[in-house]
């Protein structure tokens, strides 16, 4: 203390000098303190802000190199995946295909196409076959007489079975040379008869089908040449040829039915008397071998041998329409 202290009132002053002192010290450690905790607050705060701005620029580089086109270029060139891959020798089977070879056609519209045509003969149906055959020109009588020679045939078919359509492109576009094999269950014979028969079909201006009935000279050379150039076809016909001589000559029944609807006696006899016949061949298995039978097994075998296309193998759809002129 460089202060003399020469009585109480200097002692006083002392001691309130000190006390001011001992104040002042305390509030510069607060004041420091104070300033200490705002800086901390604020290194803090920049800490915390600094975070979110790396996390916006991570958010702007992905953004760019999504739109980097060199980045477009390398997923476009990865390797495709293996089902892609898988489908292609299929492709080109189907492209490879000898497009003048007949085979099997398996399509629903034309199979749904010949159900109606043999569903119209069955029941003697004649506009329904006009209009599948686009056929306009008929009088009332030809359209009667139709209807009369479908009725009795009717007489003696129950049913057509098991059709199938083996195609091939025709001249025009949109046309098609096309044989149809089916099974044709007679009346009170158990044994299917196989047959056969060839039509050019077109899709009209109505986008369906129709068969042409009435074949232009350059139509009937195609198929002409055709059915007899054609080794596939042949077979076609010489199987269905095999197995209809094969059920004629296991079942007297059906030869004799089948003989009746080759010489045209179904329209000329009554049906009772061919039924009369039929009901000579015994099921007991006594069977009665006829003339009529015999007769048309034997033509049946000759036509196979010699290897015809015509009469009772395979049928012209347009023989419908001969029929009624």
């Amino acid at each position: 203390m460089d202060k003399k202290l020469r009585d109480l009132n200097d002692v006083d002053k002392v001691l309130k000098e000190k006390s001011d002192d001992e104040n002042i010290e305390p509030r510069k450690g607060r004041r420091h303190t104070a300033m200490h905790n705002d800086v901390f607050d604020i290194d803090e705060l920049k800490g915390m802000l600094v975070i979110p701005a790396i996390v916006i620029v991570l958010m702007i580089i992905i953004v760019i190199l999504d739109r980097d086109p060199s980045t477009e270029v390398k997923a476009d060139n990865t390797p495709k995946p293996q089902t892609e891959t898988a489908a292609v020798p299929e492709t080109t089977v189907e492209e490879t295909e000898d497009p003048t070879i007949v085979r099997e056609y398996h399509d629903e519209y034309l199979t749904a196409f010949f159900e109606k045509f043999f569903d119209a003969r069955l029941n003697s149906d004649v506009d329904t076959l006009y209009e599948l055959t686009g056929v306009t020109n008929q009088t009332p009588e030809q359209s009667e007489l139709l209807k009369s020679q479908l009725q009795t045939q009717a007489g003696y078919i129950e049913s057509y079975s098991n059709i199938r359509q083996y195609a091939v492109n025709a001249l025009e576009e949109n046309s098609r040379l096309v044989f149809v094999t089916y099974d044709v269950k007679f009346r009170r014979v158990d044994t299917l008869a196989p047959g056969i028969m060839y039509c050019y079909v077109k899709v009209n201006d109505s986008n369906q089908f129709e068969i042409i009935e009435n074949l232009s000279p350059d139509q009937t050379k195609f198929v002409n040449e055709y059915i007899t150039s054609h080794e596939e076809v042949q077979e076609l016909i010489n199987t269905t040829n095999s197995n209809l001589l094969q059920a004629i000559t296991s079942d007297e029944r059906l030869a004799v039915i089948y003989d009746a609807f080759q010489s045209g006696r179904i329209y000329t006899d009554s049906q009772e008397a061919i039924d009369s016949q039929v009901s000579l061949i015994a099921i007991d298995g006594n069977e009665v071998v006829t003339e009529p039978a015999t007769e048309a097994a034997e033509e049946t075998e000759a036509e196979n041998e010699a290897g015809t296309e015509t009469g009772a193998v395979i049928e012209n759809t347009s023989e419908t329409e001969s029929q009624s002129q």
